[in-house]
């Protein structure tokens, strides 16, 4: 715009001060770089634009993708909800657990780690996204759970019942107890979180997710929403043993009572 106006005014001022030949000739050139620079300046233009829609597409996306991830963590909630209602055998509440956690969130593998009966060693109990080999791994792996000097993250999580969000492994090498480094190399773990599981105060195993494949590292919200997913594995899972232990007083009671003389 500026510069085509320039150029008019330019080209009539030299047409009281030069030949003809010379105007016409320095008129050309004006006009052919008012064209050039008309054309650089929509060529700008075009690119802002471009860029502009490329950055609003963008957080279009971003916001699809937050909005996709919000639905999938309060489905997840709620599956895991009514699956405590219906499901009353322990395992099976656990396995369909494992099956939302991988349908509903982004991470590539997850494991849950619960107490033997005597409280002490952590034993694997379920998990996705494990290869076979990684698997029979897991099954044959504990983690001791007295020893005071251990500086495992799965016992320390046990122990301190404090969540760990760990976005390089790499990071805390220097930290980690031989078997836990070698546990994690084993698995090819770089990036993971690992709370407990806790109900009434009394820690009841271990909550791991894997997030190194991610395309971003975890945050404090990917860890508060593992928290409370923990929190409700403590409660279905006591639900369910609760219940099974019911059961099996009744059946206990059944058969004693079918046994006794009639009197």
């Amino acid at each position: 715009g500026y510069s085509s106006v320039l150029s008019i005014v330019a080209s009539l001022i030299l047409l009281f001060f030069v030949p003809f030949h010379s105007w016409l000739t320095y008129s050309l050139d004006l006009a052919l770089i008012s064209v050039i620079n008309y054309l650089i300046a929509e060529k700008m233009a075009r690119r802002d634009l471009n860029k502009s829609l490329e950055i609003q597409q963008s957080i279009g996306d971003q916001l699809m993708q937050q909005f996709d991830i919000r639905y999938n963590e309060l489905a997840l909630i709620k599956e895991i909800g009514e699956a405590a209602s219906s499901i009353l055998d322990p395992q099976l509440l656990l396995n369909f657990i494992v099956e939302s956690l991988q349908k509903r969130l982004q991470f590539s593998r997850s494991m849950i780690m619960l107490t033997n009966a005597e409280k002490t060693k952590l034993i694997y109990t379920t998990g996705y996204g494990y290869t076979p080999e990684e698997e029979e791994l897991l099954k044959n792996t504990d983690f001791n759970l007295l020893n005071p000097q251990s500086t495992g993250i799965f016992y320390l999580t046990y122990r301190d019942q404090k969540p760990f969000l760990i976005n390089d492994a790499a990071d805390i090498k220097s930290k980690l107890s031989e078997k836990s480094m070698k546990f994690m190399e084993e698995l090819g773990v770089k990036t993971f979180t690992c709370i407990p599981i806790i109900y009434e105060g009394k820690s009841e195993g271990i909550f791991a997710v894997d997030g190194t494949k991610l395309k971003r590292p975890l945050i404090q919200s990917d860890l508060s929403l593992l928290m409370g997913i923990a929190r409700q594995i403590g409660i279905s899972l006591n639900n369910a043993i609760a219940h099974k232990k019911l059961k099996e007083n009744e059946e206990r009671f059944r058969n004693l009572s079918n046994n006794l003389p009639d009197i």
